[in-house]
């Protein structure tokens, strides 16, 4: 006849799931993330140096504490419940998030692609009177001239008593800002909750 398997011991047996359960709570510990170590990890972390304390004698006694691994696996279950609802709403969050970027980058896009035919023919015209007055291109640039240095080119050219165009400080003057056409950011992005999110700032 085979050989009948030796059964093992109750005690044996709790020892094993005290093992298991020990492996259980460390591990969970350790799946946070970096940036979680110092925020979410420490909000289940009040009791953890106890209970892994616990187990880990738990798991080397003659008999465990079945009383201490039940209490050790509700809390498990309890912190993977809550870990599973709380990587839900931030899931849900960098969606809406995802999604109000979307909308501004094909806003923003269709805003370029117009600005970008206004300045076509805009160059295009410029470009054109600078042609038909004979001026040439302007002088004593650093780089390529620009839309406004043509401008200012032809300006100075057809009325010279006008003051050239300083782009910059027109975004600074109080008549601007009042009109909506100082820089601003125009994204409507919620930074603060991007910053939370990707622990960033």
């Amino acid at each position: 006849m085979p050989d009948t398997p030796a059964r093992s011991s109750p005690a044996s047996d709790q020892r094993a799931v005290a093992v298991a359960v020990r492996a259980a709570w460390q591990a969970f510990f350790e799946r946070f993330r970096e940036d979680e170590q110092q925020f979410e990890r420490l909000d289940y972390a009040e009791d953890q140096p106890r209970m892994l304390e616990a187990l880990s004698n738990a798991a080397q006694a003659p008999v465990a504490d079945a009383t201490l691994l039940a209490e050790a696996l509700g809390h498990l279950d309890r912190f993977a419940q809550r870990r599973f609802e709380e990587q839900n709403r931030r899931i849900d969050e960098l969606v809406e998030l995802c999604e109000q970027m979307r909308q501004r980058l094909e806003s923003s896009e269709l805003r370029r692609s117009h600005l970008e035919d206004e300045c076509g023919h805009s160059l295009a015209i410029i470009t054109a009177a600078i042609a038909h007055h004979k001026l040439g291109a302007p002088t004593g640039l650093s780089h390529p001239p620009r839309l406004h240095n043509l401008i200012n080119h032809l300006v100075s050219h057809v009325a010279p008593q006008s003051p050239s165009l300083d782009t910059a400080s027109y975004l600074k003057t109080p008549e601007a800002v009042q009109r909506g056409e100082a820089k601003t950011d125009e994204s409507g992005l919620d930074y603060e909750r991007l910053r939370r999110l990707f622990r960033t700032g």
